[in-house]
């Protein structure tokens, strides 16, 4: 999906040419924001003549920032609602026959970044966990052919680039591109079902979140 990545781009070049508003007050301990994020998300293994196909996916929840002293490093983590997607084939009993069915799958997630704020631009990255907690239809995970057994618990490393305005003193709007890469199987095998194709499952998520945080500033100045 290019329309995230668009979206990035063109909200990005349109703070850096205001370079008077991007400058944010850098005297904050804290930052509490909501960071909702459009996505397309892909299992990278499973490639259709040699691409990976994305599908539509959403992320959102609740941004924390410890900002590391009185320099430009922060760390930052908070807790989101995520969804990843795959494609399996599912067999239907009439008309008889198999089909393509889209299983979206929803973690809570809890990534763990280190950051780094510049005056136009910053920097984040390091390590999430996923639990999962729901799928799209638990009805049609019955009748996908060899579906597999999933793991509740993955990890992986994040990515992210993106640029802070600020609207007063204590709240700054913000838009950043991100990458998430699931390092773990999401799925595991047991004694009924050792699937080769889906042990090699790996997530690749990218997309554009928009938000806006809350600055808890120093007293001493």
């Amino acid at each position: 999906m290019k329309l995230p990545l668009t979206i990035f781009l063109i909200i990005t070049v349109s703070l850096i040419k205001a370079q008077d508003t991007i400058l944010v007050n850098n005297n904050f301990k804290y930052k509490l924001g909501i960071k909702p994020c459009t996505e397309a998300s892909a299992d990278i293994s499973q490639r259709i003549n040699s691409t990976n196909i994305y599908w539509q996916a959403y992320r959102a929840g609740i941004q924390f920032i410890r900002k590391i002293k009185k320099s430009n490093s922060s760390i930052e983590t908070g807790i989101y609602y995520t969804t990843k997607a795959k494609e399996y084939s599912a067999f239907h009993y009439f008309p008889y026959g198999y089909s393509r069915l889209i299983i979206n799958s929803y973690y809570l997630s809890v990534p763990i970044n280190y950051r780094y704020d510049t005056k136009v631009i910053y920097v984040a990255g390091g390590l999430f966990c996923d639990y999962l907690i729901d799928h799209s239809d638990q009805y049609l995970i019955n009748s996908i052919y060899d579906y597999g057994v999933d793991r509740k618990f993955n990890v992986g490393y994040n990515f992210a680039i993106g640029v802070e305005k600020q609207i007063n003193r204590t709240i700054n709007f913000y838009v950043e591109g991100l990458l998430f890469h699931t390092v773990s199987w999401p799925k595991i095998s047991d004694s009924h079902s050792l699937i080769e194709g889906n042990l090699k499952t790996t997530y690749r998520n990218y997309g554009v979140a928009v938000g806006v945080n809350y600055k808890f500033l120093n007293q001493d100045k």
